[in-house]
């Protein structure tokens, strides 16, 4: 049950809307630094809750990157990182990075005649300078 190691074949994670308060673990192995796990997660803006996206890598000797694209295509709507330095993913999706532990949470803004920040997300976890088989703990909400 290995995630996708790339982009194109990510493992996609439940959906997940902005009216949950609660926190979502994901866990996983890295094993070395050429075992790079990828996760596709759709995120949902519903009316009358607030976008308060918080991603979070817990396990010590692992990078996290959050990359985002909103859901009605707006091109460009990647404003910065809340948490963690921008990066662009080999697809030229643009997002954040964050050495564990740590926060990688961008910042974005969809278009569109409502405020629907609804968007889906990549997330990348590797192992950057280690070569351990490490297991791991990522933590979400949206």
């Amino acid at each position: 049950d290995d995630p996708g190691s790339s982009e194109n074949v990510a493992k996609v994670l439940p959906p997940i809307d902005d009216c949950s308060e609660d926190y979502v673990t994901l866990t996983g192995v890295a094993n070395g630094q050429v075992d790079v796990d990828f996760y596709k997660l759709s995120a949902t803006d519903k009316a009358f809750c607030l976008v308060e996206a918080d991603f979070e890598a817990q396990t010590a000797g692992t990078e996290l990157c959050v990359y985002v694209r909103c859901k009605n295509s707006t091109i460009d709507a990647f404003k910065g990182c809340e948490h963690g330095v921008a990066s662009t993913s080999d697809i030229g999706m643009k997002g954040c990075c964050a050495a564990a532990p740590g926060r990688a949470v961008p910042k974005w803004d969809c278009s569109g005649f409502t405020d629907n920040d609804s968007a889906d997300f990549i997330l990348r976890v590797r192992q950057p300078s280690t070569d351990l088989c490490l297991p791991y703990k990522v933590r979400y909400h949206f």
